[in-house]
This record gives C-alpha cells, structure tokens and sequence, in this order.
C-alpha cells in the first residue's frame, strides 16, 4: 500500500502547479474565513497562525483572572489613562502572528490592559 501511494504521489511532480492552486484552493473551505476577518476586524498582522491564536483566546483563559478582573475594574470605574500590567513570554516567536493575536484580542476585550511590548 505504501508503493502504492507514493506512485500515486509521484504522479502530482508532473501536474501543472496552476491547476493543483486551483484546485486546493477549491477544496479548503475556511479559504474565506481570513478574508472577512481581514476586512472585519483590520488586524496588524492576519494570518493562519494569527487566527489559530486568536480562537484559542476567544475560547480559553489564556489571560490570568486577576488580570482581567483588575482591567474591568478600571473600565467599569472609568479611571482614564490607569492601565493593568500583563506580562507574557513567547518562545521562538517569528513572524509574530501569535503577539499580534494576543495584542489585539487584549485591545478590543480589555482596553484597560496594557499591550506594550518590551523585548528582553
């Protein structure tokens, strides 16, 4: 079985690159979702990693509970310009995506958070 599949795989070296982009892009069904995203929200830095971060926020508590009970707090009191530190680490972190993800989930949840980035 497994000549098999690789002769079949062979096959694909000879198949016009135009036709297999056409046709994978047919085949992916979330080939819309960053486009709408892209144009909905106008994130610093979309892309499939950017979108895998950002449904994991969306979904987990990523972001510590005292964090963000202290960014409500400030919001619902309306002190201007008070900010809640949140310190985060990324390791092996290129291009950034998963950064950009967090910045802008934090950005539009939690205002009261501060978002600056310092590199250690």
């Amino acid at each position: 079985m497994k000549s098999d599949l690789n002769e079949i795989k062979s096959q694909l070296d000879n198949f016009p690159l135009k036709v297999w982009h056409s046709h994978t892009h047919r085949m992916n069904i979330t080939s819309t979702v960053l486009s709408a995203v892209k144009s909905l929200g106008r994130p610093e830095f979309c892309s499939q990693a950017w979108a895998k971060m950002f449904e994991i926020l969306c979904f987990y508590n990523v972001i510590p509970e005292n964090v963000i009970d202290s960014a409500v707090e400030l919001e619902n009191k309306r002190f201007k310009g008070a900010r809640v530190a949140f310190d985060s680490v990324h390791l092996c972190e290129a291009p950034g995506a998963f950064i950009s993800a967090l910045n802008h989930f934090i950005k539009i949840s939690y205002p009261a958070i501060d978002v600056s980035v310092n590199n250690i």
